[in-house]
């Protein structure tokens, strides 16, 4: 299993809530880059030989009233919630094909996506989410 954190100036290695073994790798870095996305598949294919089950639960969420988000929150939202799964899974995927075995893609959203709750001003974040609730039905 490789686990990363992302959000986004963190890295999974400092709070050391995971140890890594022979069984876990620890990847550290920002899953709205590219790049992230390749260490992480490269690791899971090094360490593991292949890519077998991905879970997409890097994002982030923060609430604001619809009128008080800025671009820069918009961009955000996008480059983690939906970038970040895109790079990831699009690597994933292809490997997953490359093995000939099939895998699994599990993607983490928020029931506010299909269930809003009034009161909770999460309009954008949902726009995001409910991409990836979307695309998991396409896949």
């Amino acid at each position: 299993m490789v686990t990363t954190w992302s959000p986004i100036r963190d890295t999974i290695t400092k709070p050391r809530a995971f140890e890594a073994s022979d069984r876990l790798a620890l990847v550290d870095g920002n899953i709205a880059e590219p790049a992230t996305a390749a260490k992480i598949a490269g690791v899971a294919k090094s360490k593991f030989g292949s890519i077998d089950a991905l879970v997409n639960n890097a994002g982030i969420f923060f609430t604001k009233r619809f009128s008080d988000y800025t671009i820069d929150d918009l961009r955000s939202l996008v480059s983690v919630n939906v970038e970040g799964f895109f790079f990831v899974s699009q690597l994933a995927i292809e490997q997953m094909l490359a093995q000939k075995t099939g895998g699994s893609i599990v993607n983490v959203t928020a029931a506010l996506a299909d269930h809003a709750i009034a009161g909770i001003d999460a309009a954008v974040p949902m726009i995001t989410k409910g991409r990836l609730d979307a695309v998991a039905r396409s896949l």
